[in-house]
Protein backbone atom coordinates (compact mmCIF):
# COMPACT_ATOMS: atom_id res chain seq x y z
CA UNK A 1 0.00 0.00 0.00
CA UNK A 2 2.80 2.44 0.87
CA UNK A 3 4.49 1.98 -2.51
CA UNK A 4 1.20 2.54 -4.30
CA UNK A 5 0.38 5.65 -2.26
CA UNK A 6 3.84 7.08 -2.98
CA UNK A 7 3.46 6.35 -6.69
CA UNK A 8 0.05 8.08 -6.72
CA UNK A 9 1.37 11.09 -4.79
CA UNK A 10 4.24 11.67 -7.24
CA UNK A 11 1.94 11.16 -10.24
CA UNK A 12 -0.61 13.62 -8.84
CA UNK A 13 2.19 16.14 -8.30
CA UNK A 14 3.23 15.77 -11.93
CA UNK A 15 -0.25 16.43 -13.21
CA UNK A 16 -0.60 19.39 -10.84
CA UNK A 17 2.51 20.93 -12.40
CA UNK A 18 1.02 20.47 -15.88
CA UNK A 19 -2.24 22.17 -14.88
CA UNK A 20 -0.49 24.94 -12.94
CA UNK A 21 1.85 25.77 -15.82
CA UNK A 22 -1.24 26.13 -18.02
CA UNK A 23 -2.80 28.40 -15.36
CA UNK A 24 0.39 30.51 -15.35
CA UNK A 25 0.05 31.17 -19.06
CA UNK A 26 -3.68 31.92 -18.94
CA UNK A 27 -3.26 34.21 -15.91
CA UNK A 28 -0.53 36.16 -17.72
CA UNK A 29 -2.99 37.01 -20.50
CA UNK A 30 -6.06 37.59 -18.32
CA UNK A 31 -4.93 38.00 -14.73
CA UNK A 32 -8.23 39.57 -13.65
CA UNK A 33 -10.10 36.48 -14.84
CA UNK A 34 -7.64 33.89 -13.54
CA UNK A 35 -6.37 35.02 -10.14
CA UNK A 36 -3.47 32.76 -9.24
CA UNK A 37 -4.01 33.38 -5.53
CA UNK A 38 -7.48 31.85 -5.86
CA UNK A 39 -6.09 29.05 -8.04
CA UNK A 40 -3.55 28.36 -5.30
CA UNK A 41 -6.26 28.04 -2.66
CA UNK A 42 -8.22 25.72 -4.94
CA UNK A 43 -5.14 23.54 -5.46
CA UNK A 44 -4.54 23.37 -1.69
CA UNK A 45 -8.12 22.26 -1.12
CA UNK A 46 -8.68 19.99 -4.11
CA UNK A 47 -5.31 18.18 -4.23
CA UNK A 48 -5.75 16.31 -0.90
CA UNK A 49 -9.29 15.34 -1.89
CA UNK A 50 -8.09 14.11 -5.28
CA UNK A 51 -5.33 12.10 -3.61
CA UNK A 52 -7.84 10.54 -1.24
CA UNK A 53 -10.12 9.51 -4.11
CA UNK A 54 -7.20 8.07 -6.08
CA UNK A 55 -5.97 6.18 -3.03
CA UNK A 56 -9.42 4.66 -2.55
CA UNK A 57 -9.54 3.64 -6.22
CA UNK A 58 -6.05 2.13 -5.94
CA UNK A 59 -6.82 -0.17 -3.02
CA UNK A 60 -7.54 -3.18 -5.29
CA UNK A 61 -4.03 -2.88 -6.72
CA UNK A 62 -2.33 -3.05 -3.31
CA UNK A 63 -0.84 -6.25 -1.95
CA UNK A 64 -0.38 -5.71 1.76
CA UNK A 65 1.35 -2.65 3.26
CA UNK A 66 4.37 -2.62 0.99
CA UNK A 67 3.41 -4.61 -2.10
CA UNK A 68 1.73 -3.90 -5.45
CA UNK A 69 -0.40 -6.42 -7.31
CA UNK A 70 1.42 -6.05 -10.61
CA UNK A 71 -0.80 -8.48 -12.51
CA UNK A 72 -3.94 -6.56 -11.62
CA UNK A 73 -2.25 -3.22 -12.41
CA UNK A 74 -1.01 -4.49 -15.78
CA UNK A 75 -4.60 -5.44 -16.62
CA UNK A 76 -5.53 -1.75 -16.46
CA UNK A 77 -3.15 -0.06 -18.93
CA UNK A 78 -5.04 3.27 -18.81
CA UNK A 79 -4.42 3.73 -15.06
CA UNK A 80 -0.81 2.64 -15.51
CA UNK A 81 -0.31 5.18 -18.32
CA UNK A 82 -1.77 8.04 -16.25
CA UNK A 83 0.54 7.24 -13.33
CA UNK A 84 3.56 6.82 -15.63
CA UNK A 85 2.91 10.14 -17.36
CA UNK A 86 2.66 11.91 -14.00
CA UNK A 87 6.02 10.42 -12.98
CA UNK A 88 7.55 11.42 -16.31
CA UNK A 89 6.47 15.04 -15.81
CA UNK A 90 8.09 15.14 -12.35
CA UNK A 91 11.35 13.63 -13.60
CA UNK A 92 11.51 15.96 -16.60
CA UNK A 93 10.71 18.96 -14.39
CA UNK A 94 13.45 18.11 -11.89
CA UNK A 95 16.04 17.68 -14.65
CA UNK A 96 14.86 20.81 -16.48
CA UNK A 97 15.10 22.96 -13.38
CA UNK A 98 18.57 21.64 -12.50
CA UNK A 99 19.79 22.45 -16.01
CA UNK A 100 18.15 25.91 -15.89
CA UNK A 101 19.72 26.63 -12.49
CA UNK A 102 23.16 25.57 -13.72
CA UNK A 103 22.83 27.64 -16.89
CA UNK A 104 21.68 30.72 -14.98
CA UNK A 105 24.50 30.35 -12.43
CA UNK A 106 27.06 30.15 -15.23
CA UNK A 107 25.59 33.21 -16.97
CA UNK A 108 25.69 35.23 -13.73
CA UNK A 109 29.26 34.30 -12.85
CA UNK A 110 31.29 37.48 -12.60
CA UNK A 111 28.15 39.63 -12.77
CA UNK A 112 26.52 39.00 -9.38
CA UNK A 113 28.19 38.13 -6.09
CA UNK A 114 26.13 37.22 -3.03
CA UNK A 115 27.40 39.03 0.07
CA UNK A 116 25.38 37.04 2.57
CA UNK A 117 21.92 37.24 4.07
CA UNK A 118 20.31 37.77 7.45
CA UNK A 119 16.98 36.58 8.80
CA UNK A 120 14.81 38.62 11.14
CA UNK A 121 11.73 37.09 12.70
CA UNK A 122 8.81 39.49 12.66
CA UNK A 123 6.26 36.86 13.61
CA UNK A 124 5.69 38.67 16.89
CA UNK A 125 4.40 41.62 14.85
CA UNK A 126 1.84 39.49 13.00
CA UNK A 127 -1.53 39.72 14.72
CA UNK A 128 -5.13 39.92 13.53
CA UNK A 129 -8.42 40.96 15.13
CA UNK A 130 -10.11 37.70 14.06
CA UNK A 131 -9.62 34.68 16.32
CA UNK A 132 -10.18 32.31 13.42
CA UNK A 133 -7.52 33.99 11.30
CA UNK A 134 -5.12 34.08 14.25
CA UNK A 135 -5.62 30.34 14.77
CA UNK A 136 -5.06 29.62 11.05
CA UNK A 137 -1.82 31.63 10.95
CA UNK A 138 -0.57 30.13 14.21
CA UNK A 139 -1.11 26.63 12.83
CA UNK A 140 0.48 27.53 9.47
CA UNK A 141 3.61 28.88 11.16
CA UNK A 142 4.31 25.39 12.48
CA UNK A 143 4.53 23.92 8.97
CA UNK A 144 8.18 23.11 8.13
CA UNK A 145 9.55 25.46 5.47
CA UNK A 146 6.85 28.10 5.98
CA UNK A 147 8.71 31.42 6.10
CA UNK A 148 5.74 33.66 6.87
CA UNK A 149 6.99 36.55 9.02
CA UNK A 150 10.66 35.49 8.62
CA UNK A 151 12.04 38.48 6.71
CA UNK A 152 15.25 37.72 4.82
CA UNK A 153 17.67 40.48 3.85
CA UNK A 154 19.73 39.49 0.80
CA UNK A 155 22.87 41.47 -0.10
CA UNK A 156 24.47 41.39 -3.54
CA UNK A 157 27.27 43.10 -5.41
CA UNK A 158 26.08 43.62 -8.99
CA UNK A 159 28.79 44.18 -11.61
CA UNK A 160 28.43 46.36 -14.71
CA UNK A 161 31.27 47.01 -17.18
CA UNK A 162 29.72 50.31 -18.28
CA UNK A 163 29.07 51.64 -14.77
CA UNK A 164 30.51 55.15 -14.28
CA UNK A 165 33.22 55.13 -11.63
CA UNK A 166 31.31 57.60 -9.45
CA UNK A 167 28.44 55.09 -9.14
CA UNK A 168 30.69 52.29 -7.90
CA UNK A 169 29.43 51.44 -4.40
CA UNK A 170 25.94 52.96 -4.78
CA UNK A 171 23.59 50.95 -2.57
CA UNK A 172 20.00 50.26 -3.66
CA UNK A 173 17.36 48.82 -1.32
CA UNK A 174 14.52 47.16 -3.20
CA UNK A 175 11.13 46.39 -1.61
CA UNK A 176 8.03 45.03 -3.32
CA UNK A 177 4.56 43.53 -2.83
CA UNK A 178 3.58 44.93 0.56
CA UNK A 179 -0.07 43.92 0.17
CA UNK A 180 -1.17 46.00 3.12
CA UNK A 181 -4.41 44.81 4.68
CA UNK A 182 -6.44 46.76 7.27
CA UNK A 183 -6.64 43.58 9.35
CA UNK A 184 -2.84 43.21 9.56
CA UNK A 185 -1.03 44.74 12.52
CA UNK A 186 0.84 47.83 11.21
CA UNK A 187 3.82 46.85 13.36
CA UNK A 188 4.87 44.36 10.68
CA UNK A 189 5.42 46.95 7.93
CA UNK A 190 6.87 49.38 10.45
CA UNK A 191 9.61 46.91 11.31
CA UNK A 192 10.22 46.06 7.64
CA UNK A 193 10.76 49.77 6.95
CA UNK A 194 13.10 50.03 9.93
CA UNK A 195 15.16 47.09 8.64
CA UNK A 196 15.37 48.67 5.18
CA UNK A 197 16.57 52.00 6.59
CA UNK A 198 19.21 50.22 8.65
CA UNK A 199 20.91 49.21 5.38
CA UNK A 200 21.77 52.90 4.77
CA UNK A 201 20.65 52.96 1.12
CA UNK A 202 21.57 55.60 -1.45
CA UNK A 203 18.36 54.83 -3.37
CA UNK A 204 15.16 53.07 -2.35
CA UNK A 205 13.08 51.32 -5.02
CA UNK A 206 9.46 50.21 -4.45
CA UNK A 207 7.87 48.05 -7.14
CA UNK A 208 4.20 48.07 -6.34
CA UNK A 209 1.27 46.21 -4.83
CA UNK A 210 1.19 48.51 -1.83
CA UNK A 211 -2.36 47.50 -0.95
CA UNK A 212 -3.91 44.05 -1.18
CA UNK A 213 -7.44 45.34 -1.71
CA UNK A 214 -9.22 48.51 -0.61
CA UNK A 215 -6.74 49.71 1.98
CA UNK A 216 -6.61 53.35 3.05
CA UNK A 217 -3.90 55.02 0.96
CA UNK A 218 -3.08 57.46 3.74
CA UNK A 219 -2.45 54.63 6.22
CA UNK A 220 -0.16 52.80 3.78
CA UNK A 221 1.74 56.01 3.03
CA UNK A 222 2.17 56.80 6.73
CA UNK A 223 3.70 53.34 7.30
CA UNK A 224 6.14 53.74 4.40
CA UNK A 225 6.91 57.45 4.95
CA UNK A 226 9.97 56.79 7.20
CA UNK A 227 11.80 55.22 4.24
CA UNK A 228 14.59 57.56 3.26
CA UNK A 229 17.63 57.73 1.01
CA UNK A 230 19.83 60.71 0.06
CA UNK A 231 19.06 60.31 -3.65
CA UNK A 232 15.36 59.54 -3.35
CA UNK A 233 12.64 56.91 -3.01
CA UNK A 234 11.13 55.86 -6.36
CA UNK A 235 8.06 53.72 -6.97
CA UNK A 236 5.67 52.23 -9.51
CA UNK A 237 2.27 50.70 -8.81
CA UNK A 238 1.31 47.05 -9.17
CA UNK A 239 -1.78 45.30 -10.43
CA UNK A 240 -3.56 45.31 -7.05
CA UNK A 241 -3.09 49.08 -6.75
CA UNK A 242 -4.37 49.69 -10.28
CA UNK A 243 -7.34 47.33 -9.93
CA UNK A 244 -8.58 49.38 -6.96
CA UNK A 245 -7.74 52.85 -8.41
CA UNK A 246 -4.12 53.78 -7.82
CA UNK A 247 -4.61 57.56 -7.91
CA UNK A 248 -5.14 58.05 -4.13
CA UNK A 249 -2.14 55.79 -3.43
CA UNK A 250 0.07 57.69 -5.88
CA UNK A 251 -0.98 61.01 -4.36
CA UNK A 252 -0.36 59.79 -0.80
CA UNK A 253 3.09 58.41 -1.62
CA UNK A 254 4.02 61.59 -3.48
CA UNK A 255 2.98 63.47 -0.36
CA UNK A 256 5.74 61.55 1.46
CA UNK A 257 8.28 62.89 -1.03
CA UNK A 258 8.46 59.66 -3.02
CA UNK A 259 8.82 59.88 -6.82
CA UNK A 260 6.32 58.13 -9.10
CA UNK A 261 8.43 56.83 -11.99
CA UNK A 262 5.65 55.29 -14.14
CA UNK A 263 6.19 56.18 -17.79
CA UNK A 264 9.04 58.48 -16.84
CA UNK A 265 12.80 58.45 -17.29
CA UNK A 266 14.10 60.52 -14.40
CA UNK A 267 17.73 61.75 -14.21
CA UNK A 268 19.25 61.53 -10.72
CA UNK A 269 22.59 63.21 -10.13
CA UNK A 270 24.98 61.27 -7.92
CA UNK A 271 28.27 63.03 -7.58
CA UNK A 272 29.51 64.04 -11.00
CA UNK A 273 27.31 61.68 -13.05
CA UNK A 274 23.63 61.04 -13.72
CA UNK A 275 21.82 57.75 -13.20
CA UNK A 276 18.46 57.36 -14.95
CA UNK A 277 15.49 55.84 -13.08
CA UNK A 278 12.73 54.67 -15.43
CA UNK A 279 9.40 53.06 -14.59
CA UNK A 280 6.55 51.22 -16.26
CA UNK A 281 3.18 49.88 -15.09
CA UNK A 282 2.47 47.75 -18.13
CA UNK A 283 0.50 45.65 -18.94
CA UNK A 284 -2.09 47.34 -16.73
CA UNK A 285 -1.27 50.92 -17.75
CA UNK A 286 0.13 51.79 -21.17
CA UNK A 287 3.00 54.25 -21.47
CA UNK A 288 5.58 55.47 -23.96
CA UNK A 289 8.62 54.64 -21.85
CA UNK A 290 10.34 52.90 -24.78
CA UNK A 291 10.42 56.17 -26.71
CA UNK A 292 11.82 58.04 -23.69
CA UNK A 293 14.54 55.42 -23.20
CA UNK A 294 15.59 55.64 -26.83
CA UNK A 295 16.30 59.35 -26.35
CA UNK A 296 18.93 58.65 -23.68
CA UNK A 297 22.62 58.98 -24.59
CA UNK A 298 24.36 55.76 -25.59
CA UNK A 299 26.49 55.88 -22.43
CA UNK A 300 23.54 56.41 -20.04
CA UNK A 301 23.18 54.00 -17.11
CA UNK A 302 19.51 53.20 -16.58
CA UNK A 303 17.59 51.28 -13.90
CA UNK A 304 13.98 50.36 -14.72
CA UNK A 305 11.20 49.70 -12.22
CA UNK A 306 8.52 47.24 -13.30
CA UNK A 307 6.07 45.40 -11.08
CA UNK A 308 5.68 42.66 -13.70
CA UNK A 309 8.98 40.89 -14.51
CA UNK A 310 7.88 40.01 -18.06
CA UNK A 311 8.40 43.64 -19.09
CA UNK A 312 12.13 42.86 -19.24
CA UNK A 313 11.45 41.26 -22.61
CA UNK A 314 10.96 44.69 -24.19
CA UNK A 315 12.95 46.81 -21.74
CA UNK A 316 16.16 44.97 -22.67
CA UNK A 317 15.80 46.31 -26.23
CA UNK A 318 16.18 49.86 -24.90
CA UNK A 319 19.62 49.56 -23.28
CA UNK A 320 18.33 49.22 -19.69
CA UNK A 321 21.09 47.86 -17.45
CA UNK A 322 19.01 46.67 -14.47
CA UNK A 323 15.30 45.86 -14.14
CA UNK A 324 13.83 45.59 -10.62
CA UNK A 325 10.48 43.83 -10.28
CA UNK A 326 8.22 41.79 -8.02
CA UNK A 327 4.70 40.41 -8.60
CA UNK A 328 5.51 36.68 -8.39
CA UNK A 329 6.13 36.32 -4.61
CA UNK A 330 8.62 33.64 -5.62
CA UNK A 331 5.59 31.50 -6.44
CA UNK A 332 4.36 31.81 -2.80
CA UNK A 333 4.57 28.03 -2.42
CA UNK A 334 7.60 26.10 -3.67
CA UNK A 335 8.61 22.47 -3.26
CA UNK A 336 12.13 21.05 -2.83
CA UNK A 337 13.77 20.24 -6.20
CA UNK A 338 10.61 21.14 -8.13
CA UNK A 339 10.26 24.77 -7.10
CA UNK A 340 7.03 26.80 -7.31
CA UNK A 341 3.77 25.56 -8.79
CA UNK A 342 2.13 28.86 -9.68
CA UNK A 343 4.09 31.83 -11.05
CA UNK A 344 2.19 34.69 -12.76
CA UNK A 345 4.58 35.01 -15.69
CA UNK A 346 4.73 33.89 -19.30
CA UNK A 347 8.18 32.52 -18.43
CA UNK A 348 6.82 30.54 -15.47
CA UNK A 349 9.40 29.54 -12.85
CA UNK A 350 12.15 31.24 -14.88
CA UNK A 351 10.77 34.54 -13.55
CA UNK A 352 9.94 33.30 -10.05
CA UNK A 353 12.74 35.03 -8.14
CA UNK A 354 16.33 36.24 -8.11
CA UNK A 355 18.59 37.43 -10.91
CA UNK A 356 17.81 36.52 -14.51
CA UNK A 357 20.33 37.52 -17.21
CA UNK A 358 19.15 38.91 -20.54
CA UNK A 359 22.42 39.62 -22.33
CA UNK A 360 23.58 43.04 -21.05
CA UNK A 361 20.36 43.54 -19.03
CA UNK A 362 19.92 42.02 -15.58
CA UNK A 363 16.47 41.33 -14.16
CA UNK A 364 15.94 41.00 -10.41
CA UNK A 365 12.64 39.52 -9.16
CA UNK A 366 11.89 40.24 -5.49
CA UNK A 367 9.86 37.85 -3.30
CA UNK A 368 8.07 40.80 -1.71
CA UNK A 369 7.29 41.25 2.00
CA UNK A 370 3.59 40.38 1.95
CA UNK A 371 2.08 38.58 4.95
CA UNK A 372 -1.54 38.51 3.79
CA UNK A 373 -1.50 34.77 3.05
CA UNK A 374 -0.65 32.23 5.78
CA UNK A 375 1.74 30.20 3.60
CA UNK A 376 5.12 31.16 2.17
CA UNK A 377 6.67 27.75 1.62
CA UNK A 378 10.37 28.17 0.72
CA UNK A 379 9.55 31.73 -0.47
CA UNK A 380 10.66 34.03 2.36
CA UNK A 381 9.59 37.68 2.54
CA UNK A 382 12.52 39.70 1.28
CA UNK A 383 14.45 42.94 1.51
CA UNK A 384 17.02 43.12 -1.29
CA UNK A 385 20.15 45.25 -0.99
CA UNK A 386 22.04 45.65 -4.27
CA UNK A 387 25.41 47.41 -4.40
CA UNK A 388 26.45 48.61 -7.85
CA UNK A 389 30.01 47.71 -8.79
CA UNK A 390 32.14 48.53 -11.78
CA UNK A 391 33.54 45.37 -13.37
CA UNK A 392 37.34 45.38 -13.04
CA UNK A 393 39.18 45.76 -16.34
Amino acid sequence: MMIMLTALLVALLGWLYVLCRLANRVATVADRVVRLAIVGYVVLLVAPVAFGVLAWQALPYCDGWMGVNRARLAANPAALAVVAMGWAVVLVEVVRRRIAAYTRHAALAGRVTAQGSTVRSLRGALSWPSRIRTAVYSAAMRIPGNHIGMVHTFRFDVMFPDLPRTLDGVRIVHLSDFHHSPSLDPAYLTQVVSAANALDPDLVILTGDFAHARSDAGVVASLLAPLHAPHGVFFVCGNHDIWHNEKPMVAALRGCGFVHAAGECIPVRIGEVVIHIAGTERPWRHDTLGTALDRLPESAFCIALSHHPDNVRWLRRHRVSLVLSGHTHGGQIALPLLGPLLVPSARGSHHASGFVPYQRTLLYVNHGVSATMPLRLLCPPEIACLTLRRTPA
